[in-house]
């Protein structure tokens, strides 16, 4: 996504505007409900103002995205992003940075909360750290389960009941 400013996706060359990637959102939504989309989210893009920042922050409150990734602009020699004025500070677009961050992680703790009751399929990894082991959902949700070397690899299906902090789910017995 980048951002959600139509005035700074036109300053980055995007050949998208924000309602375009809204209505996409919407699209996959609409067929499949519990789908994990997440983007990515550039903070302090140059000539990006107050204002820029803080429609993006709006837009990405509404969105029904379940997460993203966020990216502080760090100046690259040589492209036309180079060329544009610098309109934010390191303070500030970490500040930026962080205040993403916070409605990032919000928005995951949202849709993780709206997949609490489901049963999903999981796919189990082979760590094992500490006797526990990690998969994850169709729908990308985290997972973890006391280590047993039978479900390495293996698809089951798990009722999602409660997530921790770090945000995954804790199936207590195995599937």
């Amino acid at each position: 996504m980048q951002s959600g400013s139509n005035r700074i996706l036109r300053a980055m060359k995007r050949k998208y505007t924000r309602e375009l990637y809204a209505d996409r959102i919407e699209r996959i939504r609409s067929r499949i409900p519990y789908a994990c989309i997440a983007g990515d989210v550039i903070a302090g893009f140059p000539s990006e103002t107050k204002e820029d920042f803080n429609e993006t922050v709006a837009f990405l409150e509404d969105l029904a995205i379940s997460y993203f990734h966020v990216f502080s602009y760090s100046r690259r020699d040589n492209t036309l992003a180079s060329k544009l004025p610098e309109n934010c500070s390191p303070v500030e677009k970490k500040r930026r940075s962080d205040r993403l961050h916070d409605l990032s992680f919000r928005k995951k703790k949202q849709f993780y909360e709206s997949n609490k009751g489901r049963e999903v399929s999981v796919l189990f990894e082979s760590d094992n750290k500490e006797n526990v082991m990690h998969g994850f959902s169709e729908n990308y949700i985290r997972v973890k389960i006391p280590f047993d070397p039978l479900l390495v690899n293996e698809i089951r299906l798990v009722k999602l009941i409660e997530f921790d902090q770090d945000m995954t789910f804790a199936i207590q017995k195995n599937p």
